[in-house]
């Protein structure tokens, strides 16, 4: 576990998001709610399916 994690605030764009993975070269990001809480991870694979359209079956 680092004691500086790379994060995401709750409030941030997708796009923010996705610029702070590429940034850092990680593969996934914690959450944070403004007093500094864990609310969720984000991943490169949630960016994608924002980003992507689902595939056809």
């Amino acid at each position: 576990m680092s004691q500086n994690p790379i994060t995401v605030e709750a409030d941030e764009t997708v796009e923010t998001a996705a610029q702070r993975l590429l940034k850092h070269r990680v593969s996934c990001l914690p959450v944070v709610t403004k007093d500094g809480k864990v609310s969720g991870i984000v991943s490169w694979r949630d960016l994608l399916r924002v980003y992507l359209p689902p595939p056809s079956a």
